[in-house]
């Protein structure tokens, strides 16, 4: 598991600089989402309610997206890009072999 969120806690804490300043920061929650891996893939997991977007598509609270390499993470709008996924197995040369 991966968190992503304003506390300190989280594994990514979102600062003001990677949403462009203060503003757009009080609209992310402690934690945002978490990123989890089971038997099935990679999914993200929304933990707030302002919710985010995965390449354009809303998710709701307590919902859970599939994460495909390059999939875009967006909070506070489908249109503001925080985050791109990128699965380690796609980059690594391996004929994009996906693996546990």
């Amino acid at each position: 598991m991966f968190r992503l969120g304003r506390a300190k806690i989280n594994d990514y804490v979102i600062r003001k600089t990677d949403k462009g300043g203060s503003k757009w920061l009080s609209a992310v929650s402690e934690c945002q989402c978490k990123i989890v891996m089971n038997i099935t893939g990679v999914f993200l997991r929304e933990k707030s309610s302002n919710g985010f977007w995965v390449n354009s598509n809303k998710v709701g609270k307590d919902n859970m997206w599939p994460l495909e390499h390059n999939s875009e993470i967006c909070f506070l709008g489908s249109n503001k890009k925080v985050f791109v996924f990128m699965l380690r197995e796609a980059t690594s040369g391996k004929g994009g072999q996906r693996g546990g």
